[in-house]
């Protein structure tokens, strides 16, 4: 034990344990070695021991850790972390940690019984997601290094980001005190500003018990009816607490679409002239009262006819001004709306773009916000950021902003109606769109002009009605005049104008032209991404009026951050299809649905008791409900559900088109029949004639269709198919082959039994980096990283040699054109070896080692490189680098020398081709 030190200025005294000078490594300040520091408590501070302690930051995503890292404290890159003077900064990749599979607390739950059913566990269990193990073990062993005094979580400051630290930490077994990181934006500022303002982690309690409610409440709602229905169905049904009742209303919307039946009407539309020569011309709609249809076509014609070339007059003018109010600043919601709406961005794609603008380009605030508002202390930010927009492409609305003294409008100030985090304003920082993406400039475009608008003053329009009487028929007559533009001069569509000639009361007018038209009433239109959001965040009712709409997000469906994910997770599960800007149920969902109401599940379907659902997580998240009573409410709904489930006897295939024979059996000549979960031959489980011909209707989450187990029948082999799941969650397409012994195989491209990336799906659209052979943007696929260019062949693996190569170290070959040093590669006789990736010519893909390959035990044999000098191979000859080996192995064990081995370049299997 130390009794004490001499130090510059003081001593240490052994009795009293306290120092005049020396400063702690704990409060990031200098510290001399040796002493006891006064600002931990007269205890032992850890850099006596040795040790360095630091703090270490856990970002949701490594771009997010890449930025933070060089704002803090200048980390250097290692090949987990970047490491500082004061900080480690780590990350995850999303979701790292998530709830136990049934089977996981019981083996028998790996069959769906209805009798092991309802399945509600004593305490949930987590488990490190498949495909994570990698980056939560890095994570692990950073959270418990004696290094570590501190974890800081700078997640997504939301409720998903909560829970993705917390179920890290916890799963860590983490024992450290922790903070919470809270941004909006990630300006260098913002940054530096957020880690003077760390709060404890201990202050996020309540969103971090809201969080968990609801994964816990999902799992309980959408585990159990998802057995409950696929046993009742027969075939894989899909239900989701949130998923389900979104799906409710496409699906009744679609039947309101298929069982309406056009009805005929006729409408009688006049042509004026005011003087002899015909000039200046307006239209006008014939009606009586507030009625301008005619169901008789006589009827209508005779209008026509009686007007046709009469005079008439100007019976009445009326003008009204209208004052269009300034539009509320976008919360998420709002924005995806009008980005469909305006530019057709899907849901996803907005929230995609948005998410890059706001961690990357460091160009917009957080994105996932429900608020419209912005806190009174950024008043005087506004007006820094509207300068900062003044050196680009808007600098003609800055300048007429500043150059009339307009200020951004008081009602955007409001500090009780912003929660977590403000509206989505831009941060002023300098961009050149031409650098962005095509759905990040839109994006872009759209936040900017929105914050614009709000230092402009409200639209003045001249609305003016006009009433034409002819032999006693009236026509009516609008027009829209812009008198002041206002904010509509920043808008990204102008207004529309229909002018109409100076027109004076009982002024003579000619009829010149009158027909009569045929119409038809439309079927109520089906959902977009923009009016199913809108649906979504006012639990299912149509709402027009914004202000009222703002009142009910309470007990909205879902979350800003969760929407556009519902309605893609719909899609992915084939119950609802996208056609144009279209959302359409298919059969598959509208008979879900229908079943859900035939078992009187119609809580599990209803939007208002999922509304309800979710107001009561906000309550959690203000510490004003307790989640163990909302997860006590949830257990007893899922029992109920089961309970009716159990009961239910009726017929309840989904999806089962006709009792009549598919075809004639490939093996035995019987007829193939439609069963709930197949297509299988009648005489399929006969003592006498036992054929075992089948084809399932569900295949890796992908229903197969009568149209496609008859083709596969026929000509033993279907077309190209989209919409299979692998076990590890990506999307990707294929035919079936129906091979001679009636086996089923894949084929994944034409010609060829493997994989191709040109054919894969793309499941990450967020751009790793350039393409070597043509700049293009490089994304990845299912079982690749390739060109997004339709004419670039340029594509890589994603395992090499046994070795998954993450986003980040593809990121570092495209970019560098080389990795760092990866450890763990597995030769084909399964001996561990290290080495670079990097890229040869014309973009292939090649291994770059320190020595001659994998080594084929403890001591290496063969060539070894000299310190610093490389050896290029291929994937290929690596793998088969150990017959050279064992060859040179036995030869030295004889006592005598073998020839070294030339190492030859070939192109990697996976290169472009």
């Amino acid at each position: 034990m130390l009794t004490g030190a001499s130090l510059t200025g003081g001593v240490a005294d052994s009795g009293s344990m306290q120092l005049s000078t020396g400063y702690c490594r704990l409060r990031s300040l200098r510290h001399l070695p040796e002493v006891f520091c006064v600002y931990n408590e007269g205890r032992y501070c850890r850099c006596i021991q040795g040790v360095a302690v630091k703090k270490l930051v856990i970002a949701e995503k490594p771009s997010v850790a890449e930025q933070l890292a060089a704002v803090i404290d200048h980390c250097k890159k290692g090949r987990d972390y970047y490491e500082g003077e004061h900080y480690i900064v780590s990350w995850a990749v999303g979701h790292l940690v998530g709830l136990a599979e049934p089977e996981d607390y019981n083996k028998k739950y790996k069959q769906w019984l209805l009798s092991y059913l309802p399945i509600i566990p004593e305490a949930f269990r987590f488990s490190v997601l498949e495909g994570a193990e990698a980056r939560f073990n890095a994570l692990k062993k950073l959270i418990v290094s004696k290094e570590v005094d501190e974890v800081i979580n700078a997640c997504d400051a939301g409720r998903e980001g909560e829970l993705i630290f917390r179920n890290i930490y916890a799963q860590a077994e983490g024992k450290k005190p922790s903070s919470r990181l809270w941004l909006s934006s990630y300006t260098d500022e913002s940054i530096r500003d957020g880690f003077k303002h760390i709060r404890p982690e201990s202050g996020y309690d309540d969103l971090g018990r809201a969080a968990l409610a609801r994964s816990e409440a999902d799992w309980l709602v959408g585990i159990n009816a998802t057995r409950g229905l696929t046993r009742r169905n027969g075939s894989l049904v899909t239900v989701g607490r949130v998923q389900t009742p979104v799906l409710a209303l496409i699906a009744k919307r679609e039947k309101e679409v298929q069982a309406f039946t056009p009805v005929p009407y006729f409408e009688v539309e006049a042509e004026f002239k005011v003087t002899p020569n015909g000039e200046p011309t307006y239209s006008g709609l014939w009606h009586r009262g507030s009625e301008s249809r005619l169901t008789d076509q006589t009827a209508a014609q005779a209008v026509a006819t009686k007007c046709s070339g009469h005079k008439g007059v100007v019976a009445s003018v009326a003008q009204k001004e209208n004052r269009m109010q300034v539009p509320y600043l976008y919360d998420l919601g709002l924005l995806q709306r009008e980005a469909n709406g305006l530019n057709g961005l899907s849901a996803s794609r907005t929230l995609r773009a948005a998410q890059s603008l706001y961690e990357e380009k460091r160009a917009i605030t957080y994105p996932r916000t429900d608020s419209k508002y912005l806190p009174k202390a950024l008043r005087k930010e506004v007006v820094t950021v509207l300068g900062d927009l003044g050196a680009g492409e808007y600098a003609p609305y800055v300048q007429h902003v500043q150059r009339e003294g307009w200020k951004m409008r008081s009602f955007v100030f409001n500090d009780e109606k912003v929660s977590d985090h403000y509206a989505i304003i831009p941060t002023g920082t300098r961009l050149n769109r031409s650098t962005l993406s095509h759905d990040e400039s839109v994006v872009y475009d759209l936040v900017v002009r929105r914050f614009l608008e709000q230092f402009y003053p409200e639209a003045v329009l001249m609305l003016t009605r006009v009433e034409t009487v002819v032999e006693g028929e009236t026509f009516g007559s609008d027009g829209r005049v812009v008198k002041s533009s206002g904010w509509l001069e920043v808008a990204p569509r102008e207004a529309d104008s229909k002018d109409l000639p100076d027109l004076k009361e009982k002024l003579s007018v000619q009829a010149f032209r009158v027909e009569s038209e045929r119409k038809l009433t439309k079927a109520p239109p089906r959902f977009t991404d923009a009016s199913i959001i809108a649906a979504m965040e006012t639990a299912g009712k149509l709402v027009d009026d914004e202000e009222l709409a703002e009142a009910m997000k309470e007990r909205g469906l879902g979350t800003p951050a969760t929407r556009a994910e519902i309605i893609e997770k719909l899609i992915r599960t084939g119950v609802v299809e996208r056609k144009a800007r279209s959302l359409v149920a298919t059969r598959r969902g509208v008979d879900l649905i229908d079943l859900l109401e035939a078992i009187q599940l119609s809580d599990l379907v209803a939007p208002d008791l999922t509304g309800d659902w979710e107001m009561s997580l906000r309550k959690i998240e203000k510490g004003s409900l307790d989640n163990v009573e909302f997860l006590d409410r949830i257990e007893v709904f899922t029992r109920q559900m089961i309970e009716k489930i159990k009961g239910y006897e009726a017929p309840t295939q989904i999806g089962i088109e006709s009792a009549e024979p598919l075809g004639a059996c490939p093996i035995c000549g019987g007829n193939v029949l439609e069963r709930p979960a197949s297509y299988v031959c009648e005489h399929h489980g006969r003592k006498k004639t036992d054929c075992k011909f089948s084809i399932p209707k569900m295949i890796l989450r992908r229903s197969i269709s009568r149209e496609e187990a008859l083709q596969l029948m026929i000509d033993k082999r279907t077309g190209m198919l989209d919409g299979f799941v692998s076990r590890r969650g990506f999307k990707f397409s294929a035919r079936l082959l129906l091979k001679p012994d009636n086996k089923l195989e894949w084929e994944f491209a034409e010609g060829s039994g493997g994989s191709s990336a040109a054919t894969e799906p793309v499941v990450n659209e967020e751009p790793l980096g350039r393409c070597p052979v043509c700049q293009g943007s490089v994304v990845e696929t299912t079982e690749h990283y390739r060109c997004a260019v339709t004419d670039c062949h340029f594509q890589m693996k994603r395992v090499y040699a046994g070795k998954t190569i993450d986003r980040e170290m593809a990121r570092n070959l495209l970019e560098k054109g080389k990795t760092e040093l990866i450890e763990d590669f597995v030769s084909k006789y399964n001996r561990p070896f290290s080495a670079y990736l990097k890229f040869g010519d014309k973009g292939r893909v090649e291994f770059e080692f320190l020595n001659n390959g994998p080594r084929t035990g403890r001591r290496a044999t063969g060539r070894v490189a000299k310190a610093g000098t490389s050896t290029t191979k291929t994937t290929k000859e690596a793998a088969s680098t150990t017959k050279t080996e064992k060859t040179k192995a036995a030869a030295t064990k004889r006592g005598t020398s073998a020839k070294k081995a030339t190492p030859k370049t070939s192109k990697a299997k996976g290169g472009a081709s």
